[in-house]
């Protein structure tokens, strides 16, 4: 039955997105796999490729978002980039979070600066791809009925969990974290918030203040960046469900 209502919905450009997801996915988990990050030195020479290497996908992931915001495929909101003034709150969250790490770490060196950027780069990357990207696709396309909207956040809680295994993380990282932190992504549209959740989670304390700092620094350049070519979406903040 849901495989009939995707084929049956899906258009060119979705299907083009959607394998571009596919491909992306792949790419991420060979650069898990081939590339590690890691945090205990990340001051090695390959420790830079994988930031340029970071840098350049996260250039193209704003370069596709900026295309479908142009094209009205999707808006500022679908991608959770839209800075309104209730994330100003959760920016002063993150702020104090990274005075927190920064009290209670020793956070002034280079080489945690270089961590912090590194896997900041990485998540809003992966938020931007396998959390907004791909559950608007597939809510456009199915709809937003509850049963589709979890069906959505289970299938990209699964290709999100698959992308995270080669990074080795703690058994707390599963699907089921993923899918609830997907809904709530339904409801609050704020990718800055998911991004320092999922970066925080993953790094060690001493890379905390560096990720609230990165966190919020990417994401006012991401909004200024949209805001120039994108439109202001035409459904409320918190969209309701179809209960039908």
């Amino acid at each position: 039955m849901f495989s009939k209502a995707l084929s049956a919905n899906l258009d060119k450009t979705s299907a083009r997105q959607l394998t571009y997801i596919a491909i992306f996915a792949l790419f991420c988990i060979l650069r898990g796999r081939l590339l590690p990050s890691n945090l205990d030195h990340p001051m090695e020479s390959v420790q830079w490729m994988v930031v340029v290497l970071d840098v350049i996908t996260f250039a193209v992931i704003i370069g596709i978002a900026v295309n479908t915001i142009r094209r009205k495929n999707l808006d500022r909101a679908d991608w959770g980039i839209r800075l309104r003034s209730n994330e100003w709150f959760v920016i002063g969250f993150i702020g104090a979070a990274g005075v927190y790490f920064a009290i209670i770490t020793k956070w002034f060196t280079l080489a945690y600066a270089v961590a912090g950027l590194m896997i900041v780069l990485q998540f809003m990357t992966y938020e931007l791809v396998f959390r907004a990207l791909f559950m608007n696709i597939l809510m456009k396309t199915w709809g937003n009925s509850l049963k589709y909207v979890l069906l959505t956040a289970f299938i990209s809680a699964l290709v999100y969990s698959a992308v995270l295994l080669p990074m080795d993380l703690s058994p707390g990282m599963t699907v089921g974290v993923l899918l609830v932190l997907n809904y709530l992504f339904y409801y609050t549209r704020s990718v800055i918030l998911f991004v320092f959740f999922m970066a925080g989670y993953a790094a060690p304390d001493e890379c905390g203040v560096w990720i609230a700092l990165f966190s919020i620094l990417i994401y006012l350049g991401l909004t200024l960046v949209v805001r120039k070519c994108g439109r202001e979406p035409s459904a409320p903040d918190n969209l309701s469900i179809n209960k039908n």
